[in-house]
């Protein structure tokens, strides 16, 4: 899902000079999810990552388990960032906080963070922001481990019937 979204988002990025990739663990087992939603999620972030980061700056798409057996995939950028007294307000709906947008292509309707936010919480999970004024934001996604599918239950479907 990630790398579809980097090649979905890659001629965005590559029009403002952004490298788009993925640092995912490697054997991360399916996720039971909606997957229509996983990748709207994700296409928010990854589509804001981009848009507000700078020329010349890497938009990163890491995918890991954590101690505690749940999955965390973070969108990381080198953009503009958001003050940490906004944080709050950027994940309320039509809550606008990019003052330092330098023109209209960069407001959008204020719903990507939000309406992903949303789209978590119906998983189970949660959504947090890390991000300093003009150093980058950092979104983390974490999902329940319940709602990874265990070793023992990955076969082929005909296998299943």
């Amino acid at each position: 899902m990630i790398a579809s979204i980097i090649r979905m988002l890659d001629s965005r990025a590559f029009g403002k000079n952004v490298k788009l990739m993925a640092k995912c663990e490697k054997n991360i087992p399916p996720l039971y999810a909606d997957q229509r939603l996983m990748r709207q999620i994700f296409i928010n972030l990854a589509g804001n990552a981009v848009k507000f980061s700078e020329s010349n700056s890497t938009v990163i798409i890491e995918a890991a388990i954590q101690p505690d057996g749940d999955l965390c995939i973070a969108v990381i950028d080198e953009g503009i960032g958001i003050p940490s007294d906004k944080i709050d307000q950027a994940l309320e709906p039509f809550g606008q906080i990019n003052e330092r947008a330098e023109n209209a292509q960069n407001q959008g309707t204020g719903l990507g963070l939000p309406l992903a936010k949303a789209m978590v919480d119906l998983h189970g999970g949660t959504l947090d922001i890390q991000s300093e004024e003009g150093e980058g934001t950092t979104v983390y996604v974490t999902l329940p481990a319940r709602r990874l599918v265990p070793e023992k239950d990955k076969q082929p479907l005909a296998e299943k019937r």
